[in-house]
């Protein structure tokens, strides 16, 4: 129940965030549009219910993003020096975090170069490396001293041992990519969010176009926006689709981009109905969550369209909660921890155990407790395990 507490502080900072972000770049619509989509994706909404780190990690990629956008190409010191600091705290979240905002860095940072005084590119330097170093400073308390382990988890979770039951053995094989963009349309974004994103791209290009056309337009389309945005998608999704390990729960930190581009475009593009297409995506994502997360007649029900040999999930369903993926609503059953302790110290002398040995005993298929992760933590600390 107390990580569960830590998802709902994530989801919260998750949801305003992506608001910030959207409506910073088109608006209080593309705000609330953003936010709602954000909140309905099926990847988010079973993570809510399981105590891991992703959840906490793309809501600092949302926060991340919202700061760089501020510091408006690190001529803001204040927002910049947020953003380095936000950067080096999801940092401790996952290793991989840093493919969600180089991109989007990356485009802030050109506008340093860009830019043509003397005076004002000096105070945008200035900024950009206290950023930096802020980012560095704060992760580095837990890299440099964990860095081998690190190295050698990360490795063997993306592409070694530990990657094998997630992906397929060789990812940049055709069927593999057509198969990993599939399960990302099914079980990421849903088919609902996925087509929410096609639109609002055609949505950005024709009204993208039209501003071009129309010297005299409202709305001119900020092109640094969109590619600051497309960035962290394109470059979050190119690298997990390039892993052996290919749990879709990775790559979550492309959806904040996804939903604020998603709706932005749909906003531009239906400015008189837009409150009849918010209706709608609403009702829509609204019946994604009430199929995805209740038990009963239709759970584990699939509505999927054939795609060449493969399947494209246009629901996701709700899952059992015996399956720990919590995308059903969670298993009521207790676990058994004060038997277990009971027991423990039935058959044990605690007195009498070695001060500088640990026995550890593993729970098979309960959430929270997983092989390669406990020997990680087992080396990091330098603790002799036998499994």
């Amino acid at each position: 129940d107390a990580g569960l507490l830590v998802n709902l502080a994530a989801l919260v900072l998750l949801l305003l965030t992506t608001y910030g972000l959207g409506t910073n770049l088109g608006g209080r619509r593309t705000g609330l549009l953003a936010a709602l989509l954000v909140g309905s994706y099926p990847v988010l909404v079973g993570l809510i219910h399981i105590l891991l780190v992703e959840l906490v990690m793309v809501a600092l990629v949302a926060a991340t993003l919202l700061a760089l956008w501020l510091s408006d190409c690190f001529r803001h010191r204040g927002w910049s020096i947020i953003a380095g600091m936000l950067i080096g705290l999801g940092s401790l979240t996952k290793v991989f975090f840093v493919a969600f905002v180089a991109g989007p860095w990356l485009v802030a940072a050109l506008g340093v170069v860009q830019c043509t005084e003397n005076r004002g590119r000096l105070d945008q330097f200035i900024n950009l490396l206290a950023s930096t170093l802020g980012a560095l400073v704060v992760a580095s308390f837990w890299y440099i001293p964990n860095l081998r382990p690190m190295l050698e988890r990360t490795l063997d979770a993306g592409t070694g041992a530990e990657a094998v039951p997630y992906g397929p053995a060789d990812p940049l094989r055709w069927v593999s990519l057509r198969n990993y963009f599939l399960s990302f349309v099914g079980t990421g974004t849903s088919f609902i969010g996925f087509l929410s994103l096609l639109v609002g791209c055609v949505g950005l290009a024709v009204t993208g176009l039209r501003a071009r056309q129309d010297v005299q337009s409202q709305q001119p389309l900020d092109r640094q926006a969109v590619l600051f945005l497309a960035s962290s998608v394109v470059i979050g999704y190119a690298i997990f689709t390039s892993l052996t390990n290919q749990d879709m729960k990775h790559v979550v930190g492309v959806l904040p981009a996804v939903a604020v581009l998603s709706g932005w475009g749909i906003t531009r593009l239906f400015r008189r109905w837009w409150t009849m297409i918010a209706g709608a995506i609403l009702a829509l994502s609204l019946l994604q969550l009430v199929i995805g997360t209740m038990p009963g007649p239709l759970q584990n029900w699939r509505l999927e369209v054939p795609i060449s040999n493969s399947n494209l999930l246009l629901i996701y369903p709700a899952q059992p909660a015996a399956l720990n993926t919590r995308y059903a609503s969670p298993d009521p059953t207790p676990w058994p921890l004060e038997p277990l302790l009971s027991y423990a110290l039935f058959v044990a002398d605690l007195e009498s155990l070695p001060r500088d040995r640990a026995r550890i005993g593993v729970i098979p298929n309960h959430p929270g407790i997983e092989e390669h992760a406990l020997r990680f933590e087992a080396y990091r600390r330098r603790i002799p395990v036998v499994m």
